[in-house]
């Protein structure tokens, strides 16, 4: 290759563009452009942006309560229809004998029909006698009560029925049942029976939800007392009359 002649070096260099010439290109920024103009314009973004986040917050919020109340319905269905039989065969076993079968599996049955009335958008309305002294410092009222699940109680049934024959409790004698029980609250360390239902365990909450009911006093006590019930004063003078025997068969 041969070299450039001097003529043609001043030749190209004629060619490039000059420094005024880029001067007067497009510029960066339009004139009188300040960097005042940018932060308005920042600020202006960020007040668009907080409530589109709100928005978008409360939308997910709300997604996600609705997926979990889904799925607390999905699971109380199944509770209701795959293993009615199997919390009857518990509640008998659990429940005094003097309630008899078919008074056991009426508890049973309420039982189940109390956690299919919870409502899902409830809100906690006052502080009730039942909470402890911790749950006090952290709710408030308009907290949302909390629902009491049943995706530990088929878990639990479901470890019960594997020594069951045909995998159904109700095949089970009571004394078997009742050592079954017995071991998984050990295994457990429960210390007493909840002054509710808590949807941690199925034996202590068919329990809870069986004492707390006015019926349970008529039941140790032998007598119609009819607790919590508003009654007159006809009457008053003689004791309460006796419940009738049930069949324990």
């Amino acid at each position: 290759m041969s070299a450039a002649r001097p003529w043609q070096c001043c030749q190209t260099a004629a060619a490039l563009p000059s420094a005024r010439a880029l001067d007067t290109g497009p510029a960066l920024f339009p004139e009188g452009y300040t960097g005042d103009q940018m932060k308005r314009r920042n600020v202006v973004r960020w007040l668009l942006a907080i409530p589109l986040s709100y928005l978008l917050g409360r939308w997910g919020v709300r997604f996600v309560s609705r997926r979990a109340a889904a799925d607390w319905r999905h699971d109380l269905r199944v509770l209701a229809t795959t293993y009615a039989d199997d919390v009857a065969a518990l509640a008998r076993t659990l429940l005094p004998s003097s309630l008899g079968h078919d008074g056991a599996n009426a508890v049973a049955r309420d039982f189940i029909r109390w956690l299919d009335r919870q409502n899902p958008d409830a809100e906690l309305n006052h502080l009730g006698y039942m909470l402890r002294r911790e749950d006090i410092a952290r709710l408030r009222p308009g907290t949302r009560r909390a629902l009491v699940g049943t995706t530990t109680y088929i878990r639990q049934l479901e470890s019960f029925k594997r020594h069951a024959p045909n995998r159904r409790l109700g095949q089970l004698s009571r004394e078997q049942l009742g050592a079954l029980v017995t071991l998984s609250l050990q295994v457990a360390r429960v210390p007493e029976i909840p002054p509710a239902p808590t949807g941690e365990n199925l034996a202590l909450d068919i329990l809870s939800f069986f004492y707390t009911r006015p019926s349970a006093t008529d039941v140790f006590h032998g007598r119609r007392i009819a607790a919590l019930e508003c009654r007159g004063l006809d009457g008053v003078e003689r004791p309460p009359a006796p419940l009738l025997t049930r069949s324990t068969a």
